[in-house]
């Protein structure tokens, strides 16, 4: 796997509809684009959210200490993920992209060389429709690391982007109705 960064080009794609939109809107004579027409239309298998940036801690116990009282922010999540590994995150207050502290250490079924080499899989994004959005990401030359698969959480799938970029994709487990 291969570690990613949120880069400038990754907000700046997320900006853009956002300025595209801004300047249509201001502008009498401004025609909209053919991506800013497909995207107001409803199609299965799109990204509805970035979900998850992971960086690689020592200690969860140090890091969550350290990310709740240094920089303000709050345990998100902390539950076994395994024998000895947790899925542990924390997040700024009110916002909903969190940020996994991963130890590689505490990962088994591996050999010491690979937890020591292997890097993490850096952003998880959202989706509403796995399986769909996975065909569209190996019609348009995106590799598939892991063909969509049920956990516990929903249908994962791992692929990696032209540029040899890897993501999670996840489309959450439907919850049944409280009733």
């Amino acid at each position: 796997m291969r570690t990613l960064t949120l880069s400038a080009a990754l907000l700046l794609a997320l900006a853009i509809p956002a300025l595209a939109e801004d300047s249509a809107t201001s502008s009498a004579s401004a025609v909209a684009s053919p991506a800013a027409a497909t995207a107001d239309a409803p199609a299965p298998g799109k990204v509805t959210s970035i979900q998850y940036a992971t960086i690689v801690v020592d200690d969860y116990d140090k890091a969550v200490e350290w990310y709740t009282t240094t920089l303000g922010m709050e345990l998100h999540d902390n539950m076994p993920y395994g024998r000895e590994a947790r899925w542990v995150s924390v997040r700024v207050p009110g916002q909903d992209v969190a940020i996994v502290l991963h130890d590689p250490s505490k990962v088994e079924d591996m050999d010491d060389e690979e937890v020591t080499s292997k890097p993490v899989d850096n952003i998880l994004l959202g989706t509403d429709d796995c399986k769909a959005i996975i065909e569209k990401i190996r019609a348009a030359g995106g590799t598939i690391e892991m063909e969509p698969e049920a956990q516990p959480w929903g249908t994962q799938a791992i692929f990696n982007d032209p540029w040899g970029n890897q993501y999670v994709i996840v489309q959450p487990a439907e919850m049944p109705a409280e009733g």
